[in-house]
């Protein structure tokens, strides 16, 4: 087999326009190189826009931050939830345990609200790209 049709955009190509995936029996991916890097540049800007309103239910944020996160959370609660506790201060490992989620998901979180940690590894003693109000010690 020395061609393949693109799930994404139908055409039929020679193999090397595939990825490589030998979990995949046919060796490679069901979608070209081009349709996954186009995949790959939606999901990168998929992050919040910061002036959107999200519609959240502000008892389940509010329970969350407390500690006592109910048991079904929309992932715009979640987010706004990770968002408070992280301007108040929390490491993501101490969030993930306040809202019972893994630490990905709260950096997932931060990335998509576009929030960064207070004391962020690069602006010890110096100014960062996020905290740029920070002058040299």
């Amino acid at each position: 087999m020395t061609h393949r049709t693109c799930r994404t955009c139908r055409r039929t190509l020679l193999l090397d326009a595939f990825v490589v995936d030998r979990r995949n029996p046919t060796g490679h991916t069901a979608e070209c190189k081009s349709c996954h890097r186009d995949r790959g540049r939606r999901s990168a800007r998929r992050v919040l826009a910061p002036d959107t309103v999200l519609d959240v239910d502000e008892v389940a944020v509010e329970r969350a931050v407390a500690g006592d996160p109910p048991g079904r959370m929309t992932a715009d609660e979640r987010r706004v939830a990770v968002r408070v506790l992280t301007e108040r201060g929390m490491a993501h490992r101490e969030i993930a345990r306040t809202l019972r989620v893994t630490p990905r998901t709260v950096t997932r979180a931060r990335h998509y609200m576009r929030t960064v940690p207070p004391f962020c590894p690069n602006c010890v003693g110096d100014a960062c790209r996020w905290h740029p109000e920070r002058t040299a010690a």
